[in-house]
């Protein structure tokens, strides 16, 4: 079962075309598990055997080995640590390679004491990368769609901040306090309305209320319509419309009409960048509607006010 999951899963992730996060390969994690968990509990059933001392080096010199090439990618968290990963699954493996030799025979009894302390040493020096991960990760808080591990590394700083934290924000790796506490006090059938389902899902779970999510992940869904979206705020069902406002550089102003791939608009404030996904909803709204606040980078629009 568990082979069969990781060889599935294994070959789908090789020939995607699209998008590839780091954070789906979870999707594999249980099966290496399973898969290294069985190994080990058959080497480990096996230890008396040549058999057994060489599928555990085999085992463990593999672990090690993998375990100091994914530290090397950030080699300036604690350097030490796959050095000593290293070593130790080096001088686990060998030691047990020669135990499984017929001249280690005559020595039968201290060969399956060193072959059973090898095999723990081994296993727990394989397995030391990713607990330090795990236990790098664990402090840390963590929130968007895109969860990564490890240590946590300096943010960048300057002019580019701000762009990433606005963008950010619109994968739902935020929420203000203040607008949060507007959307808690609604009691309509949906609190709220925004382009993409990544920051209508962050704000549903910071308020506890529901948030219509207007073209799903992508905002490419044709879901709701603009004539749907009018029915609903006709039969007030929706309290407030919400579209993120983002500070572009000047030298990023262009004046021809805003189409998919140009982010400003030219009835958008100077150096503003309104990136809605539906554009008929966003006219729409902003033509008859007029923004009553503005929450750090979120214009909010006040759908219970009559129409202008």
């Amino acid at each position: 079962m568990f082979g069969l999951w990781l060889v599935i899963d294994s070959a789908l992730f090789s020939g995607m075309k699209a998008g590839m996060h780091a954070y789906y390969t979870l999707a594999v994690a249980p099966a290496i598990a399973g898969c290294v968990a069985i190994g080990a509990h058959e080497v480990w059933r096996r230890r008396a055997e040549a058999f057994g001392r060489a599928g555990g080096a085999v085992l463990i010199l593999s672990a090690g080995i993998w375990g100091f090439v994914l530290l090397q990618r950030n080699s300036d968290w604690q350097p030490w640590l796959r050095w000593t990963i290293l070593a130790a699954t080096v001088i686990a493996a060998v030691g047990l390679l020669v135990l499984a030799l017929p001249p280690a025979a005559r020595w039968d009894r201290q060969r399956n004491r060193a072959t059973t302390v090898l095999l723990i040493a081994g296993v727990l020096a394989s397995l030391a990368g990713s607990t330090a991960y795990a236990a790098a990760t664990l402090p840390q808080s963590h929130t968007g769609g895109s969860p990564t591990v490890g240590p946590a590394r300096p943010k960048p700083s300057g002019p580019a901040d701000q762009f990433r934290r606005q963008i950010s924000m619109l994968m739902g790796g935020q929420t203000d306090p203040n607008l949060v506490a507007l959307l808690e006090q609604t009691d309509t059938k949906w609190s709220a309305a925004i382009d993409r389902s990544s920051p209508a899902a962050a704000l549903e779970l910071a308020s506890r209320t529901p948030v219509l999510a207007i073209g799903g992940f992508t905002s490419a869904d044709p879901a709701p319509t603009l004539p749907q979206f009018q029915t609903m705020v006709r039969n007030h069902e929706i309290a407030y419309y919400l579209i993120p406002e983002v500070k572009l550089p000047d030298s990023w102003r262009v004046d021809k009409p805003a189409d998919s791939s140009t982010p400003a608009q030219p009835n958008a404030p100077q150096g503003i960048w309104h990136p809605a996904g539906n554009k008929e909803i966003f006219d729409w709204v902003t033509a008859h509607y007029t923004a009553t606040h503005h929450f750090g980078d979120m214009a909010v629009y006040d759908l219970t006010e009559p129409a202008h």
